[in-house]
């Protein structure tokens, strides 16, 4: 991965509600989510902060700009889906360049964060 694709993936993720977004998609894998199903569990997830569908559409474009998110159109709707090669991708840069280039630094680190369970 390329500096300017990480950089472009984590300012995507830098927006607390269009973070919340993409992790929803993630944990929809492998079956993605259409855009009524989202709005319908963010609501339900926050019923005192409800996002416009504009704001959705929205947030999706930039997720789909850093190519986080892919896309998919099924008669007259569409179907999002996190990225998880992008994921996986800006993960290892980020260790890897955190770490030098230094397999012997950031190799126990992966096996480490592997073994751990998610919160």
């Amino acid at each position: 991965m390329e500096t300017k694709s990480a950089v472009e993936s984590l300012s995507a993720l830098g927006h607390e509600p269009r973070l919340e977004v993409f992790k929803m998609l993630v944990e929809a894998e492998p079956g993605g989510m259409k855009p009524a199903a989202m709005l319908q569990k963010l609501h339900s997830a926050t019923p005192n902060a409800r996002l416009p569908a504009s704001s959705l559409s929205s947030h999706l474009s930039v997720l789909k700009k850093a190519n986080l998110i892919t896309s998919d159109r099924i008669s007259r709707e569409i179907l999002y889906r996190a990225n998880m090669t992008q994921v996986q991708d800006l993960l290892l840069f980020l260790i890897a360049d955190c770490c030098g280039g230094q397999r012997d630094v950031y190799e126990p680190l992966i096996a480490n964060l592997s073994s751990r369970p998610i919160q």
